[in-house]
C-alpha cells in the first residue's frame, strides 16, 4: 500500500509559490490522491524528484511539457467523471492508480 501524504507536507503545500509548475502538480495529484510511486513511473523519473518537483524545484523543459499534458488529461477525467456523474477520482487504492494513469494520462502525454 502506498505511503500517503503527510499532514506536514499538505501544511507545507499550502504554503509555497502557488506559480511553480511542481507545485500546481503536487495539489492536482493530492486532489486525485496519487501516489508519488506511480506519478513518478508516468514522468520516468524517481520518487525524489516528484518530491523535488512538488516543494518547487526547477524542472527541466521536456518535463514541463509532459506535466502540462498530464495536468490538462488529470483536469479532462475530473470534468468527465462530473458530467458522467461518476466517482473515480480521487483513487483510493494503489492499483486503481496505476491502471488510472495507464488509461487515461499516459495515452495523452508525450
Amino acid at each position: 500500500m502506498p505511503k500517503k501524504y503527510s499532514q506536514e507536507f499538505l501544511i507545507e503545500l499550502n504554503n509555497l509559490d502557488e506559480e511553480r509548475l511542481g507545485v500546481q502538480l503536487a495539489k492536482a495529484c493530492v486532489s486525485a490522491d496519487l501516489p508519488i510511486s506511480e506519478v513518478a513511473k508516468v514522468f520516468k523519473v524517481s520518487r525524489m524528484t516528484i518530491h523535488s518537483w512538488f516543494r518547487g524545484s526547477p524542472i527541466r523543459d521536456k518535463n514541463a511539457t509532459k506535466i502540462k499534458q498530464f495536468m490538462k488529461a488529470l483536469d479532462e477525467a475530473w470534468r468527465v467523471q462530473l458530467e458522467n456523474n461518476t466517482t473515480e477520482l480521487p483513487i483510493l487504492e494503489q492499483r486503481k492508480a496505476k491502471v488510472f494513469l495507464e488509461n487515461n494520462i499516459l495515452p495523452k502525454i508525450g
